[in-house]
This record gives structure tokens, sequence and C-alpha cells, in this order.
């Protein structure tokens, strides 16, 4: 890879994403950066080719409250943004005071940093988020390792509402190496390395094991499968929605939603399953396979659902 296309393919790359995601030539980007190599690579390569095609940026930084050299971060943050001239807001969490009960940090950082987002977000705007190839690589490993249906395969979505992530299909390596060409600084949040937190494990241990000694190219391959399991997700989406709206029989606030069982059993299996997994998600339970399965079993029982 020549220094030339190092600097320049992946601004470029970047752009095109976008107006594919977005189906706009300038859209209004409201850009998530944590001071980290990715998104202060990706906050450089659209303040180098979106703005020269009439983009507007802007740009949040989120302080979760959760280490001391969070604020050096911050004000790295703000040196990038000053000297790249793109606005910034800078927001400040306290996530262990705000986390809800049984939930982990990883969730209750994850729910806070989207729920700020949004209500930063513009309405003609669209939140832009760094991740990448490697992290989908780790997310349906993680999602493995956990108990999954094909739903969590998938990985990250490409897009997501107003949420676009135009890096997916890009390499941790070519993010490195975009950065050293442009000598862009950032910081390293000692967290990502702490064996705690599975998705560190996987980073660190298995993918690395993986690629060693099973197949070079695993992130890639892992990248393709989450790719077949969205193509899947998406021709299976109009028969489920067509099931929930011919099953549904009524829904009341703090209560519950009421189905029509004999309707449900008459779904095939692939379409209950994922009517199950989207059924869990809209009532805020993770959709582990034995979750999905139990209620798969509980709406082909007798008597009322």
């Amino acid at each position: 890879m020549s220094r030339h296309y190092e600097q320049n393919g992946l601004p470029q790359a970047l752009y095109q994403t976008l107006c594919r995601l977005t189906g706009e030539a300038a859209p209004h980007l409201l850009v998530a950066v944590s001071g980290g190599k990715d998104s202060m690579a990706l906050l450089h390569a659209l303040s180098e080719e979106a703005r020269q095609k009439g983009c507007r940026v802007r740009a949040v930084h989120i302080d979760h409250g959760l280490r001391k050299q969070s604020k050096y971060e911050a004000m790295m943050v703000e040196k990038a943004c000053r000297a790249w001239k793109i606005p910034l807001n800078v927001e400040r969490l306290q996530v262990n005071e705000q986390k809800k009960r049984g939930e982990s940090i990883e969730m209750a950082a994850r729910r806070l940093r989207y729920q700020v987002l949004e209500a930063h977000r513009k309405p003609k705007e669209w939140i832009v988020t760094a991740h990448h190839r490697d992290d989908v690589a780790e997310t349906v490993l993680m999602h493995v390792i956990r108990g999954t249906g094909i739903r969590g395969l998938q990985g990250i979505p490409e897009k997501n509402g107003r949420i676009i992530r135009p890096m997916l299909t890009i390499g941790q390596r070519e993010i490195r190496r975009y950065m050293e060409a442009c000598r862009i600084a950032h910081c390293e949040d000692k967290s990502n390395a702490d064996p705690a937190y599975l998705r560190n494990r996987i980073r660190h241990t298995l993918l690395p094991l993986l690629r060693q000694a099973y197949n070079p190219r695993i992130v890639e391959a892992l990248a393709r499968l989450a790719e077949h399991a969205a193509e899947e997700e998406a021709y299976f989406a109009p028969m489920v929605d067509a099931l929930e709206n011919k099953a549904k029989r009524g829904e009341e606030k703090g209560l519950g939603v009421w189905y029509d069982k004999d309707v449900l059993r008459l779904a095939p299996a692939p379409v209950l399953s994922r009517w199950a997994g989207q059924t869990l998600v809209r009532l805020g339970i993770r959709t582990e396979e034995r979750m999905v399965r139990a209620l798969v079993e509980l709406a082909e029982e007798n008597g009322a659902c």
C-alpha cells in the first residue's frame, strides 16, 4: 500500500460509503470521537474529504467518568478539532452512578453514549461511529461464545436508523497505516487491554490464536459470515413483521403484550425464531439463544400467550 493511497484512499472510500448509506451527496454528520485511533482516523478522514464535498461535520466526545486519564483524552480531542476546524461538544457522564441494576459497565456506557449522541443530533444529521471490520469479527465471536442464532452472526449493522458505520469494510491494519502516514495523534484506552472484559480476551488472545494457528484471514472470514447473515435476516424481515402484525392481539403499558398462539404455531420455524429474537430486543432482554428458544417453546405451547 503506497503512502499516497494511505493518505487519500481512506478519505475517498469513507465519503463514497457515506453517500451510499445516506443517499445524499453532502450529508450532515455528527461524529462520535473517543480519542482512540479508530475515531481519530475517522474524524481526520472526514475533515479531509467529506468537507471538501460539502458535508457539514461536527463531533461529540463523551467522557464516561470511568478513568482518571479521561480528561486528558478530552483535551487531545479538543486540540485536534481546533486544528481541523471541526465544531466539538464534550459531554461528561458518571456511568457508575447511572447504570441500571444488573447492567454491566459496558452496557451502561453504550446505552448512555447513544443517548447523548441522539440528544446532540440535529434533525438532518447522521450519527457516525468508527466501528471497523475487526470490531465485526470480535462481535461475531462474542455472540457465538455467549450463544446466538443467525441474528447474532450479523455482527454490527452498517446502518441503524440515523446511525451509520462507514468503516465496517476497513480493517485495523489499514486504519493504523493511515494514522501513521498522516501522523495523527490519539490516546490509548488502558481498559481496552483489561482481560476482565470478554471482548478484550477475544481481541488479544482468541483472534491472534485463530489467525496464527488456523486462518491468517480469520477477520475477513468472520466479516463475510456477518454479511451473509445480514442478507438472510433482510430476506426474513418482511415475514417476521407480517407475523407480528397478524399475531399481536393487544398491548397495555406496564402490563405486557398479548399474542394469538394459534397464529404463532402456524409460522415456519425460521420465521418464529426470528420473531422471538425481535420480541426479546423490544423487551430489552439479551437475545441469547436459550432465551429465544424459551420464547419459541412458550409460543408453541397450548394456552394464552
